[in-house]
């Protein structure tokens, strides 16, 4: 049988997409059914066969898990593994403040570094809103920050400092967190940002520091809000800045090289004209399909193959910009 005379047959791993977009209207309905049939009534009301990509998941990636760790995570079970890693080094570094006596607040500042056969000595400092730097020379201050840990290093051991506002609610406002490798060899350290429930870790390398120089490793602002970090994007932006003008135009072609790439990965395939699609198989699958090409204001959505038929809306997202567009020369 050729394949459009096997979508009539009964086949629960055909999969058919249809869309209705009402002209004006800023939502893109999709119906989405399992199993071969001949054109119904839902053709005649309006649906028509949509050209969309397709991923298949499996079940088990996308199931949304807990922390075995109660730590109040919650994610999909593909990320699980990355998280518990994650977990474990803050519980890590968490615990080596705590024996050294350090405290903890509504903000937490801690660095964490294992030495080696001799001692490193790192000093933190963080500049907050209060206009002053908490740092080994200036422990205090009158906003409720302190530094509470002050390590030396220690040979082959762990080392921490900690800075954090136990009794008070810290400022709101730009916050530096700056290291410095006083002395000593260098080797990796990792500093942690706690505000509630929301930690973030960034890890630097050995060769990230200079003996007698300070580091900027990371800026965030603290509002009613909580915890906002700079984006990637900006950061990566800021360090393009600096590239010649010279070098612009290669840049640009090969940063849309690896978008093409990127975005061509990330799909299994299309539906046909008919919008048909054969799946290997029904059981135990999610599907991510996105938008059709036609229609760039909208993102892609997630759907349980054990819960077709759908009738959905695809979200509504930024639409990126066509090759040429939003780039200056």
């Amino acid at each position: 049988l050729r394949w459009h005379s096997r979508k009539r047959l009964p086949d629960m791993d055909i999969l058919r997409v249809l869309g209705r977009h009402e002209q004006g209207s800023k939502a893109l309905h999709c119906r989405i059914q399992l199993g071969s049939w001949s054109e119904d009534a839902s053709c005649r009301l309006g649906w028509r066969p949509f050209v969309v990509p397709l991923k298949l998941l499996s079940e088990d990636d996308c199931e949304v898990v807990s922390c075995p760790d109660g730590c109040g995570w919650r994610g999909p079970h593909r990320d699980l593994d990355k998280h518990c890693s994650l977990c474990e080094q803050i519980r890590s570094i968490t615990a080596a403040v705590r024996a050294a006596g350090g405290g903890a607040g509504e903000l937490t500042i801690s660095l964490s570094w294992q030495n080696g056969s001799a001692a490193t000595d790192f000093d933190m400092s963080v500049d907050h809103p209060c206009g002053k730097c908490i740092s080994y020379d200036r422990k205090q201050c009158l906003c409720g920050g302190v530094l509470d840990v002050d390590n030396m290093g220690e040979q082959d051991g762990l080392s921490c400092e900690n800075i954090c506002w136990p009794d008070e609610s810290p400022p709101h406002g730009e916050y530096r967190v700056s290291v410095r490798l006083f002395r000593g060899h260098k080797v990796p350290c990792q500093v942690l940002v706690k505000f509630g429930l929301k930690p973030k870790l960034i890890t630097l390398s050995a060769d990230s520091f200079v003996v007698g120089k300070s580091k900027e490793v990371v800026t965030f602002e603290l509002g009613p809000a909580g915890l906002s970090f700079p984006s990637d994007k900006a950061q990566r932006f800021r360090r393009a800045s600096i590239v010649v003008l010279a070098t612009k135009s290669l840049s640009a072609s090969l940063e849309n090289h690896e978008e093409e790439e990127e975005e061509e990965s990330a799909w299994d395939g299309n539906t046909d004209s008919g919008g048909w699609f054969r799946l290997a198989s029904s059981t135990n699958t999610r599907l991510r399909i996105g938008p059709p090409e036609s229609f760039k204001d909208f993102g892609p959505l997630e759907v349980a193959c054990s819960s077709l038929p759908l009738e959905m809306e695809f979200p509504v997202s930024k639409a990126k910009p066509s090759r040429g567009e939003g780039r200056r020369s």
